[in-house]
Formats: C-alpha cells, structure tokens, sequence
C-alpha cells in the first residue's frame, strides 16, 4: 500500500499549487532530498524529514489540497511532482483523483495528466522516525537555541555568490562580541567572510562566543528557497544546531564540529 486512506474520494478533491510546490521546494532542497511522506490533515500538509547523512532536519507544514483529503502519501520522487506541477502555470487548484498506488493529477481541461506511482510509506528512507514518548522534535531544537538574527536578501545573495566561488563549501559561523560572520572556505582553501548588519538578539544566559562549521552546500541550499517576505530567521547556539525558520517550514543543520 502506497498511502493509508481515511477518506473516500470526491469529485472536487484538488492540490492547492502554489502551497504544495512552496513545500515540495523547501523539502527537495533542489536534490538534497528526493522523497517525502507528506501527512495531509484536512488539507494541510506536512512533511517531517531527515537527509540522507542525518546533518539536516526539514519540518514544515502548509494548506496543499482540499479540506476534504486526509491521507498518507509516499513520493518517492518529489522532483517529478515539482516539475509537473510547475508546468501548469494558468491553474491554481489542480484537480486530482487517488487510489491505493497512484496520484493523478491532471490540468483543469484534462490536456495534461500526470499518474504518479505513490510510494509505501514504509519505504520512504528520509521519514523522520520517532517513538510515541519522543519529544516533539521541533521544539526540542527550538529550546536549545540561545541567539537569533533575522535574515535579509543582501546577505543572502552574497553568500550564495561568495560560496560559489570557492571549490569547498565549508562554512563556519562565529560569533563573538556581539558580532556574527560567516567564513566560506576551507581552512587550507581561499576564504571569503560576510558579517551581519542585522542585532543579534539573546537570552540571559547564552555562551559567550559561538563556532560552528556546518555544510555550506546545504546551507546554500536552503538560502535559495527562502522568501525574504517571509521575514526568516537564523537560530544558533554552541554545540547546538543551526536553525532557520521561515513562515511555516524550519531547516535544522547539525554542525560537521562544535568549534576550532
């Protein structure tokens, strides 16, 4: 069985495309994830996933269909979904019809139709696993946070141009004296720096100074799917992971060292 079904199918069963695809892109993270088990609650969808290495934590959740689905659906390929999906550029609801292996969805005149073979849900590897007594893992990572800074397009668009200069994506975030910057670059590569204009705020009784090296190439990643409108957030904290949050999804990057 590719998905658990909790109701039966209408007629008037759609994607919402521009809440999916916003979702799918911040999971797929342009290939560092490339399936999912999206839970859909009445029409809200969400995903909980782990890459591949264990270094990053995707959580998110955003209205993706009609109110009438609840269901388990397992894709093994979000790229495809993505990609189909984008192709349907003049519909916003895209009507779609399900079954126990298969998610069709099709334009609104039915000229163009995709039949997704849905994966078993027991199959997608990235799933984050959890017992009934585990603390919710979101706000686990959230309360071990002690400093946060607020995310703005220049500092973003210069990382991923400075990152891609470089042919390794080290990055260490350092903060010290109440000043935050991002090193790109190995140690025994070219570096390049960028420091925050934005305040940093703390609690009472936060680490002095911060050093963490983290995986540029996802870093990067995720600075791509962010939407500035959004107002995102950066959360850090020594020996902890790195946080970003952003509307309704949060990525969590465990750091490859706690410090130099």
């Amino acid at each position: 069985m590719a998905i658990k079904r909790r109701n039966k199918d209408k007629s008037d069963s759609f994607i919402i495309k521009d809440g999916l695809l916003k979702l799918l892109r911040c999971v797929h993270l342009g290939g560092v994830i490339e399936d999912c088990l999206l839970e859909v609650n009445r029409g809200v969808g969400s995903v909980m996933a782990v890459d591949i290495t264990n270094s990053l934590i995707i959580m998110g959740f955003e209205p993706v269909m009609s109110k009438s689905i609840n269901n388990e659906f397992g894709l093994g390929n979000i790229d495809l979904l993505i990609r189909f999906l984008s192709s349907l550029t003049k519909d916003k609801n895209i009507p779609i019809k399900t079954d126990a292996n298969h998610l069709k969805v099709s334009r609104k005149d039915g000229k163009r139709r995709l039949d997704y073979l849905l994966t078993d849900p027991s199959l997608i590897g990235t799933k984050l696993s959890m017992d009934e007594d585990d603390e919710d893992p979101y706000k686990k990572i959230k309360s071990m946070m002690e400093y946060s800074v607020p995310l703005n397009a220049s500092f973003t668009k210069d990382f991923l141009s400075y990152i891609g200069m470089l042919s390794t994506p080290d990055t260490r975030l350092k903060y010290s004296d109440e000043s935050i910057s991002f090193i790109c670059g190995a140690d025994t590569d070219h570096q390049m720096e960028l420091s925050f204009d934005a305040e940093v705020e703390t609690i009472d009784d936060a680490e002095d100074d911060v050093s963490l090296l983290i995986n540029g190439e996802h870093l990067s990643k995720i600075f791509q799917v962010l939407d500035i409108k959004d107002e995102p957030i950066l959360y850090f904290a020594q020996e902890a992971p790195i946080m970003i949050e952003s509307d309704k999804v949060s990525w969590a990057l465990t750091p490859i060292s706690g410090g130099e």
